[in-house]
């Protein structure tokens, strides 16, 4: 006699339904089997039922108490923060005393905004008396004025730290910090025209500058939408900032990078105050990344090099022609007289762009690069520019070591 076992309430009632329909007098056995064998299942089924009842309250007691343990951690590190930061404010080191503060009010921005945004603005308040100062330029041996400004120009201050952390929490708050920037920067431009200076064509505004730094750093964080919203009113002019932004860009997101150069292309050909070096700064987003140039009213030039070679970006044929078009239409404006001409590079070093950039207008704009060779001196016409390092750099590809060798011969024998 063999019985089958069914748990369950529903299953002893499926039995006995079935013992029912049965017709004839059903064997006593079978009664017994469905009737008595499931009752001990039965007994184990409503035991298991109430054994998950009382794991899941010691779990939700458990659960409980760690959020509890965990509230506490988290309100204790919390309250030291905000000791680290109400003691920074007394410290004596300015330099010390706004990175802290910044730092402090970045940690504390998931757990208390309000508290951190507070602290955003001291820090700010902080880097600035610590700027004004030159706290993170002035060390004991009294660092020249050109090393001073050299900082300065890469943005490397105390309000550029407390910016980026600040931008990258909340984008209006470093917005708000760059409004401040800005109306200070203004006052200095005035001052500057006022005394007969002019503006710098490689590294523009100061607030512009950190702007864009801002913004590398997000890139450079992955954040690549963020950042080019952020940059985007300081890719409205030209200089050694923006179009390095730009190529920074263009490795992440080359259509959004083209866009952008495309729209600074049609805002130099309409500006009537573009000028060779700003042909000079859109060449290096199209043809040599990383190494800007500028060329000065005496000749000289001021450049920035990158640590590898230039590899020149694979532009759309149409945005390349449309380089060369408004290159061509800048380049070729007439000059104003001598001293009319308030161009960044004036006279000479006009010639000193067209000379740099006539090799790739004779390989893709050969119209051009006629009437611009019309330009030169006549003596200087067919001047062959290999002897200018700064005139070839990233425009023609290095030689060979033996044409170096066989170079360097020729120069001994004609010493």
């Amino acid at each position: 006699m063999t019985c089958v076992h069914r748990p369950g309430r529903e299953n002893i009632m499926r039995a006995l339904v079935s013992v029912r329909t049965v017709k004839g007098n059903a064997p006593w056995w079978i009664i017994v089997c469905l009737l008595a064998l499931p009752l001990p299942t039965l007994a184990q089924t409503e035991s298991r039922n109430k054994i998950p009842a009382k794991a899941r309250e010691n779990e939700k007691s458990n659960l409980t108490e760690t959020d509890r343990l965990e509230a506490q951690r988290r309100a204790f590190a919390v309250s030291l923060v905000t000791s680290l930061a109400n003691d920074a404010r007394s410290y004596n080191d300015l330099a010390l005393r706004p990175r802290v503060l910044a730092r402090a009010a970045d940690v504390l921005w998931d757990a208390n905004n309000v508290a951190a945004r507070a602290l955003f603005v001291r820090a700010w308040e902080a880097a600035e008396a610590g700027d004004a100062e030159d706290v993170t330029v002035n060390t004991k041996d009294k660092p020249p004025a050109m090393v001073i400004a050299l900082r300065k120009m890469s943005g490397r201050d105390l309000r550029s730290e407390v910016l980026s952390l600040a931008a990258r929490r909340d984008k209006a708050l470093g917005e708000q910090f760059l409004a401040k920037l800005k109306s200070e920067n203004e006052r200095e431009t005035s001052d500057t025209k006022n005394s007969g200076g002019s503006h710098n064509a490689f590294s523009g505004s100061e607030a512009s500058l950190k702007r864009l730094l801002v913004a590398s750093k997000l890139l450079s964080d992955g954040q690549v939408d963020l950042a080019r919203e952020f940059a985007m009113t300081a890719l409205t002019e030209v200089n050694n900032a923006s179009i390095g932004f730009l190529g920074e860009l263009r490795a992440k997101d080359p259509a959004a990078a083209d866009q952008i150069f495309a729209l600074l292309l049609a805002r130099t050909e309409l500006d009537p105050a573009a000028d060779a070096n700003t042909i000079s700064g859109l060449s290096s987003y199209a043809f040599t990344p990383g190494f800007y140039i500028v060329f000065w009213a005496d000749g000289h030039g001021t450049w920035n090099q990158p640590e590898g070679p230039t590899v020149p970006p694979n532009l759309p044929t149409s945005l390349r022609d449309r380089f060369f078009q408004v290159a061509a239409n800048v380049l070729l404006r007439p000059l104003p007289p001598p001293d009319q001409d308030f161009s960044s590079s004036g006279r000479l070093g006009r010639l000193q762009v067209i000379r740099r950039l006539l090799p790739l207008f004779d390989l893709y704009a050969p119209d051009s690069a006629t009437a611009l060779r019309a330009q030169l001196p006549s003596s200087s016409r067919n001047i062959n520019n290999s002897d200018n390092a700064l005139l070839t750099e990233g425009i023609k590809p290095e030689g060979s070591a033996g044409e170096t060798l066989e170079k360097m011969q020729d120069q001994l024998n004609h010493a």
